[in-house]
């Protein structure tokens, strides 16, 4: 057999046997798909700039977010989320992220949604509208703490055992 022809049998063999294994492969369960799997695959909804529904702003964009596959949400929550961020309506009642997060209809909803992962940009209430050019005082310090330790206690409570934790 000369080399020509030897080369030839050797480029057939290989063809042939990667027919052959491409037929005979089985999915294994771990190609399988699965329901919950531990990815990250998201994007955010902080400053949109147009809508397409009546609904606000959050509830449109997270609706979105979930439906194109993603299992984690980045939004924000502060004062300015009533209003200028998500059109959500203006309720003065509502004086804190823990308020904000068990009372306002759209951030509940949001909140309620099968995301496996929140990322959350917060902004407490108290000093929503300070800039800290002089620093953080001790008064400030322990005000934002509190607001964000009470939005902290409030998610873990109205949402232990609902995620992958």
């Amino acid at each position: 057999m000369n080399v020509s022809s030897r080369a030839s049998l050797i480029v057939m063999t290989l063809a042939f046997g990667s027919v052959a294994c491409a037929q005979s492969y089985k999915v294994s369960p771990s190609t399988r798909r699965v329901d919950t799997v531990n990815y990250v695959l998201g994007t955010q909804t902080i400053g949109i700039k147009y809508k397409f529904t009546e609904k606000t702003g959050l509830v449109e964009t997270a609706e979105r977010i979930h439906e194109m596959g993603s299992n984690i949400l980045k939004i924000s929550m502060s004062k300015r989320s009533m209003g200028d961020i998500y059109g959500l309506p203006r309720d003065d009642s509502i004086q804190s992220l823990a308020e904000l997060a068990g009372r306002e209809p759209s951030v509940k909803a949001v909140l309620d949604m099968p995301f496996a992962y929140y990322h959350i940009w917060v902004y407490p209430f108290a000093y929503s509208d300070v800039v800290w050019l002089d620093g953080l005082s001790g008064e400030e310090r322990d005000e934002e703490y509190k607001e964000v330790y009470d939005l902290a206690t409030y998610l873990l409570t109205s949402y232990s055992g609902t995620g992958p934790g």
